[in-house]
């Protein structure tokens, strides 16, 4: 009966590459197999080998909300309710998050009529001004102050009209 020997496993075999990725794996045993072909003595070999394992890092970063799966599981077997915990929180946070956009936007939509309301008073106020001094006969005055009121709410509606526009190819 003859032992397999432990050099002639491959590192995946020996269980040692069960976390790296394929890319990894592949130069590890690519290096590993050149050091076997080389004239470097046996336990020196062995020695190199443990070495370059040891030297292999693995490393991963996630970016969003929620750590993947895997990660979960991890924090999960450190602390029991954990991965729970996590999901909550990201519930919760989302749910405040959504709550404030509609109340931002509410408050805008509210801001915006209120506006409009006294953009429509004070034209009406400036429009009889101008119509009292046409009733008095002051025909100078009343073109400027009916003039100067319509060209403002006009140029004031199509500038708020192509800021909008704007907005929207934005998003």
């Amino acid at each position: 009966m003859t032992k397999k020997n432990n050099e002639s496993k491959t590192p995946k075999e020996q269980g040692k590459l069960d976390i790296l990725n394929n890319e990894t794996e592949e130069t590890v045993t690519e290096f590993i197999a050149l050091l076997k072909n080389s004239n470097i003595p046996k336990s020196k070999r062995e020695k190199i080998t443990s070495l370059a394992l040891t030297i292999v890092e693995k490393s991963s970063s996630f970016s969003g909300p929620i750590p993947p799966p895997m990660l979960l599981d991890e924090y999960e077997k450190i602390v029991p309710g954990a991965a729970k915990d996590i999901m909550s929180e990201f519930k919760e946070q989302s749910k405040h998050r959504r709550k404030l956009e509609k109340d931002t936007i509410n408050s805008q939509i509210k801001q915006s009529g209120r506006g409009q309301i006294f953009a429509f008073v004070i034209s009406i106020l400036i429009i009889s001004v101008s119509g009292y001094f046409a009733f008095l006969e002051q025909y100078t005055l009343a073109g400027v102050f009916g003039t100067v009121t319509l060209s403002t709410i006009l140029s004031s509606f199509f500038i708020g009209k192509k800021k909008q526009e704007r907005n929207l190819k934005e998003k």
